[in-house]
């Protein structure tokens, strides 16, 4: 390999050019499903905190009602400044 230092580039250009192409494909569906769970959480957030009706007795789910605390806690820190 030392002997011909052409054949030994176009070896790691050629290698080069095939992860760029798998990380591309694999990084593009990546991306494409972080971007659909952020999308799917905030649908989830706006339905169960805006747009659901609780009957009553009925709770919000957990995770929820902890946004809200934190929201209401920040909301009020921002009131008293």
């Amino acid at each position: 390999m030392a002997e011909n230092p052409v054949l030994y580039y176009i070896f790691c250009a050629v290698a080069l050019l095939v992860a760029f192409l798998i990380v591309r494909r694999v990084a593009s569906c990546l991306i494409k499903s972080v971007v659909m769970i952020i999308v799917v959480a905030a649908l989830a957030f706006i339905y169960f905190n805006y747009i659901k009706v609780y009957d009553e007795g009925e709770k919000k789910p957990e995770i929820i009602q902890k946004v809200d605390r934190e929201v209401q806690k920040r909301f009020n820190h921002s009131q008293k400044q």
